[in-house]
This record gives C-alpha cells, sequence and structure tokens, in this order.
C-alpha cells in the first residue's frame, strides 16, 4: 500500500513526454492554457499545443533578426521584441503575424533594451533608463519617466504583473507601479547574468543565474524571496504551479509543491 502511495505521489509531482527538440533552445514560455513556446538558436518561433504537442505550429521573420522576447500573457495576441531592430510585432494564436508592427526608431529617441506587457499596456525600458508605457488600443504612448536610481546603476531588465513593474539591474532590484511611482528598492548582489522574474497567477518567482535557484517572492511590503528549489536548466517556465522545460529532447514538467 505504501508502495502504491508513492508511485501516485511521483506521477503527481512530475511528468515527461519525448518531443522532437533537436534544435537548441534560447527561450522557452508557456500560455495560460499551457500551450508551449519556444525559440530555435536559428530564431524560429514554435508552438506547441497542449493537446496535441505533435502538431506544432511555426514563424519566422528573418528580417528582424534574433528574437528578443516573447510575450503570452494574452494567448491570442503573442508579443515579439526584437532588440538589434527595434520592432515589436504581433502574432495571432496561430502564428499567423497581425497587421499591427511597432517601430521603435520612430516611437522613441533612446534606444529600448528591454519591454513588458500586461493587458493592453507595453512597457519600454531604455539604455537611459526610462520606461515609456505604450497603450496598445490607443496606439501610442501614455506615459514615460526617468527612473530615479539612487543605487547608481542602469537598468536592464524589465516585467510587469497586476499593478506592478519589475526593474533588474546589476546589483539591484526595484518595483514600481503602474503610474511608474517608485515602491520597492534594494539591493541584489549577483554578478555574471542578470536574474529573471516569473509570474503565475498571483505568485511572483525569481530565479538566481548564479546559484541556479528558484525563490518565490512576497508581494507585500518587504518583498523578501524564501528559496524553494535548485534547477540545473536555465530555459524553463512555470504555468500554473508546473515547471516545464525541454532537457535533451524531452518535454519534463514538474509540480511545484
Amino acid at each position: 500500500m505504501k508502495s502504491l502511495l508513492l508511485l501516485i505521489n511521483i506521477s503527481l509531482i512530475s511528468f515527461s513526454q519525448n518531443v522532437d527538440f533537436h534544435q537548441e533552445i534560447s527561450i522557452i514560455e508557456s500560455d495560460q492554457f499551457e500551450n508551449i513556446l519556444i525559440v530555435t538558436e536559428k530564431n524560429k518561433l514554435i508552438k506547441y499545443p497542449v493537446n496535441n504537442y505533435n502538431k506544432h505550429l511555426e514563424f519566422i521573420n528573418i528580417e528582424y533578426g534574433d528574437i528578443q522576447k516573447i510575450m503570452t500573457k494574452n494567448p491570442f495576441r503573442i508579443i515579439i521584441f526584437y532588440k538589434n531592430n527595434q520592432k515589436i510585432l504581433f502574432l495571432d494564436k496561430n502564428l499567423n503575424e497581425l497587421n499591427v508592427r511597432i517601430d521603435l526608431y520612430n516611437l522613441c529617441n533612446e534606444k529600448i533594451v528591454d519591454v513588458a506587457n500586461y493587458s493592453n499596456l507595453i512597457f519600454l525600458l531604455s539604455e537611459l533608463n526610462q520606461i515609456f508605457i505604450y497603450d496598445i488600443s490607443k496606439g501610442k504612448i501614455i506615459r514615460s519617466k526617468k527612473i530615479p536610481n539612487s543605487l547608481s546603476f542602469k537598468s536592464i531588465k524589465i516585467f510587469s504583473n497586476n499593478n506592478k513593474v519589475f526593474l533588474l539591474g546589476n546589483s539591484f532590484m526595484q518595483v514600481l507601479n503602474h503610474q511608474l511611482d517608485l515602491i520597492h528598492e534594494e539591493e541584489r548582489i549577483w554578478t555574471k547574468k542578470i536574474n529573471k522574474v516569473i509570474f503565475d497567477n498571483k505568485k511572483v518567482y525569481e530565479y538566481c543565474y548564479t546559484k541556479n535557484q528558484l525563490s518565490i517572492m512576497q508581494t507585500d511590503d518587504s518583498f523578501e524571496s524564501q528559496i524553494i528549489k535548485n534547477i540545473d536548466d536555465t530555459i524553463f517556465t512555470i504555468i500554473n504551479k508546473k515547471i516545464i522545460l525541454i532537457k535533451n529532447g524531452i518535454l519534463k514538467q514538474q509540480l511545484l509543491k
């Protein structure tokens, strides 16, 4: 009986499936329906529908160079950021390009180094540490602000969820609201690679590349982080309390306790 219970518990914690992943992967994301999207080393965006991973969809645009980021908060409107060419494209759920694109060269006087999306808002982070808020429905920038940085470091990555914007720099983290007012600021010491923030429903996770540690972050006034798991594979995402990663051509999912 104990052995049976142990097997049931293991099946609830982990899951794996053979999928033809022979190319190197630079990005992996998942939407709220648990469809999986990856970007390959050849800059191809591939979507694996949750009900049939073998029936995948593909999109590639060699004109704009490498994909820096894909945003899947809205599964019916996928957003792609091309940093080198300062372009943002929009795709439908079948990876067909929509008749909407943003040319950041014409929109901002500063180079955009990272972007984030929440609802109809796109947050644009410039190399001069300024944030522009672009309203998709209005087709224009509705707010901008130079971010004061008392820690004297430039912001490098931006993430957004609910009414919060997270800025990560060389050795700090800042949290702002969507009016770009500073909520929280603290030093975060890391060296080789900037941490990343992952949102899963109302939970906020932070991954430290230098220590391979996944932490869950409190969103109250403290913003304290508690280490919950070590993850050696840095290309992963989290959706519906599951860690999704691809290793040796195998798709793996593990439930977070």
